[in-house]
């Protein structure tokens, strides 16, 4: 199920973390427990518990030609971004402590051209968007075979300026 909506960003960085003293609404930061606030029905107890392993969860800053996903979580968060590989259903860990470039904006431009992916298994895919999923992956090596299975997870969309 969807929680919140959607968040508008216009600064070149974005920190995206559970929850802590500095959720607050006067931020672009976005804070899990601001949007499951939201809600009309409690989260799930594997969402609380997921949520409680993000700690200070990750931060994608915008810089020369792509966007970047730095982990200043505890746990480990799992991202799939058409731009990273040949392989448009590869998921990546990216561990505590580590960094990605998540989004590649030279690849979108030239993935956009095209309009078929034979070896895509997931549907439709938005070239100029990134999936992440806190603390739980999915995919090929995965009980979870969807996203859509993952307790806490975002899609993030970027718009060309």
């Amino acid at each position: 199920d969807r929680v919140g909506n959607r968040c508008c960003v216009h600064k070149p960085f974005v920190n995206i973390y559970a929850e802590g003293k500095s959720c607050n609404n006067d931020s672009q930061d976005i804070c899990l427990r601001n949007l499951a606030a939201n809600k009309s029905t409690p989260s799930r107890v594997d969402v609380e518990r997921t949520r409680q392993k993000i700690g200070l969860g990750v931060v994608l800053s915008q810089e020369f030609e792509g966007v970047w996903l730095y982990n200043r979580s505890m746990a480990p968060v799992f991202i799939l971004s058409p731009t990273l590989n040949k392989c448009l259903e590869c998921v990546y860990k990216v561990a505590p402590g580590d960094c990605l470039k998540a989004f590649d904006t030279n690849r979108a431009q030239s993935l956009v051209r095209y309009t078929q992916y034979p070896t895509a298994k997931l549907g439709p895919m938005n070239m100029h968007s990134i999936c992440i999923s806190f603390v739980k992956g999915w995919g090929k090596h995965y009980t979870r075979q969807d996203i859509m299975k993952c307790p806490c997870w975002l899609e993030i969309s970027f718009t060309q300026r």
